[in-house]
């Protein structure tokens, strides 16, 4: 996927689907902000004090990185 896209078949036959590589980036970007952002929105409404806050906006950005070192190392 890092240098020219995917591609995806349905289960059950029909046409595949192909993604280029940009907008599969935007894509995965898309989903990191959408769950960062749930993952404050719960962390709020647990009444997490700022301090819970901070350590799990860190902890996520942590594993995101490593699965992103993940996914490259060979």
């Amino acid at each position: 996927m890092a240098h020219s896209g995917f591609e995806s078949s349905p289960k059950r036959g029909g046409p595949s689907v192909f993604v280029p590589a940009p907008q599969a980036y935007a894509m995965a970007a898309i989903m990191y902000a959408m769950g960062f952002i749930g993952l404050l929105a719960l962390l709020r409404s647990r009444g997490a004090g700022r301090l819970g806050v901070w350590l799990g906006a860190a902890l996520f950005v942590a594993a995101a990185a490593g699965l992103v070192c993940l996914v490259q190392w060979p």
